[in-house]
């Protein structure tokens, strides 16, 4: 058992060299340099090719059957010739590599970031929704149903910036992810202020009594909450959040166009 599970073990760990090589040959493939190097081969390989066919025929043909002086120069060798065209076709297959593999990167990141704007599009819908409906709810009698629109929209603020976390090197600009960071910390702020309701409207059908409290200064700020002025700056400060929230997507809709 000991014996297999060492197997294994080097087993995976050759995998997971192999793949890191892979990996890194790849990276080096499509790197700057490697494109110079071909270049480089290329123009070598033709150097080599046409060097001595070029001797031969100004030196050889020309003096010898023009000017009648033969400096003995002997036709370019096979071999010199093999060499250059391998040159030349390693460079190809090379250059061929590089396209393929640069292609298909550029491919992999289009994809990529077409699935984070996507999922980023949907989380910003969700966290507005979800915001917006709380400020609908200050002026209304309380309802079970308020605690579940409360905990929603708080879930959704914290499923929102774990994305924006995980994500943050895929957006294509440090100031659209400010943007997004910036609704979803306005949104937060909308779901404190209406926790802070919340308990107002509690109280005040007798759900969250005196006993529950046990707090004689937080008892007089929600006897005399203000429901309406609670809302009207609650909305007030929800309306940057909106705003930002056009931009944003204004912004994701004109790169994906453009990927």
């Amino acid at each position: 058992m000991w014996a297999l599970n060492c197997k294994g073990s080097i087993v995976s760990k050759l995998n997971k060299m192999w793949e890191w090589l892979s990996l890194w040959i790849v990276k080096k493939i499509r790197s700057p340099f490697s494109n110079l190097a071909t270049k480089f081969t290329l123009v070598l390989g033709s150097t080599i090719v046409a060097s001595p066919l070029v001797e031969h025929l100004i030196f050889n043909v020309i003096l010898k059957h023009w000017l009648n002086i033969d400096l003995k120069i002997e036709v370019p060798d096979t071999e010199a010739y093999l060499f250059g065209s391998l040159l030349i076709l390693a460079s190809l297959i090379h250059n061929l590599l590089f396209i393929k593999l640069t292609s298909n990167y550029q491919i992999k990141i289009k994809e990529t970031e077409g699935s984070v704007y996507k999922k980023l599009w949907i989380h910003l819908d969700t966290v507005i929704d979800d915001t917006a409906r709380l400020t609908n709810l200050f002026c209304k009698v309380y309802d079970k149903s308020f605690d579940e629109f409360a905990l929603k929209a708080e879930e959704s603020v914290i499923n929102y910036a774990s994305f924006l976390r995980k994500n943050r090197p895929f957006f294509f600009s440090e100031e659209l992810y400010e943007k997004c960071s910036e609704i979803n910390n306005i949104s937060y702020k909308v779901t404190q202020y209406y926790r802070a309701c919340l308990k107002a409207q509690m109280y005040d059908e007798g759900i969250l009594t005196s006993e529950k409290i046990n707090d004689v200064s937080m008892e007089s700020m929600l006897k005399n909450y203000n429901f309406y002025e609670s809302q009207k700056l609650t909305m007030r400060i929800f309306s940057e959040a909106t705003q930002q929230y056009d931009l944003v997507c204004s912004e994701i809709r004109k790169h994906i166009n453009a990927i």
